[in-house]
């Protein structure tokens, strides 16, 4: 009987710390769409306190590596990049099988832009592709480390990084992005004959669109810096004319 009654109490409490839990449970669910709500708000401040303070108290909720992402992002919107990357970067070290590391990685390297250190920033972008190449945003982080080593002048390893994006993501949106980004770096070291072969690829594959026109604008450019004025001035007639004219064709249109 004294056996009998001890596995009842036991299954009393059991039952009881299931309810507690549950209980404990729909708290912090309701805490979290409480910070998500903060955030849509745009009250930044509020919503990355909501979001911390979640994640620190409930640390093996399911929830809890997106409420650390989240403060992260809310740091970030408050402008007080310190704290934000110290939130990514603990996310990274206490989830590392989280679904959105990725997201993390980049957002510590946008912590790093800006606080304007740039050469970090270029190598936190270039991790998002080095330990998530199959993320979404490797191509787009390989184009920022690239930016971000060109505003610090060292053109060699932003040219090596954009061929590194060519070669890997061959059908990428950001290609003739990186082409371009590529002339710009060849045209800076002055290096004006390698700077117009990528121009040339990209307007041998777009004839119309904003990338077509920047490719056409650099083009005018390097042929002004080389002294080749009557060029220089051609490439520029050509642009106006050809983007004055679809202009007043979308005129006629509407």
């Amino acid at each position: 009987m004294k056996l009998i009654l001890k596995f009842i109490n036991v299954l009393l409490a059991i039952f009881i710390l299931q309810n507690v839990l549950f209980a404990q449970s729909e708290d912090a669910g309701v805490s979290f769409v409480f910070a998500k709500k903060l955030y849509n708000d745009s009250m930044y401040d509020l919503a990355a306190e909501q979001f911390h303070q979640f994640a620190e108290q409930n640390p093996e909720h399911a929830k809890a590596p997106e409420a650390m992402l989240m403060a992260g992002k809310s740091y970030l919107k408050t402008g007080d990049f310190n704290k934000a990357k110290k939130e990514f970067v603990y996310l990274i070290s206490r989830f590392p099988d989280a679904k959105n590391l990725d997201e993390a990685q980049f957002s510590i390297a946008e912590c790093f832009e800006n606080n304007n250190e740039f050469s970090a920033a270029a190598k936190a972008y270039h991790q998002v592709k080095i330990f998530h190449p199959k993320s979404s945003l490797a191509t787009k982080s390989l184009l920022m480390s690239a930016l971000m080593h060109k505003k610090v002048k060292d053109y060699e390893t932003a040219i090596e990084v954009l061929y590194e994006l060519l070669e890997f993501y061959p059908t990428c949106k950001e290609y003739n992005q990186a082409r371009l980004l590529l002339a710009k770096n060849y045209k800076d070291m002055v290096k004006y004959n390698h700077a117009q072969i990528e121009l040339e690829k990209i307007l041998g594959s777009t004839k119309t669109g904003t990338i077509n026109a920047q490719a056409m604008l650099e083009n005018a450019r390097i042929e002004n810096l080389a002294e080749r004025v009557q060029q220089a001035e051609s490439y520029y007639e050509d642009l106006i004319n050809k983007y004055q004219s679809g202009s007043k064709k979308n005129e006629q249109i509407s």
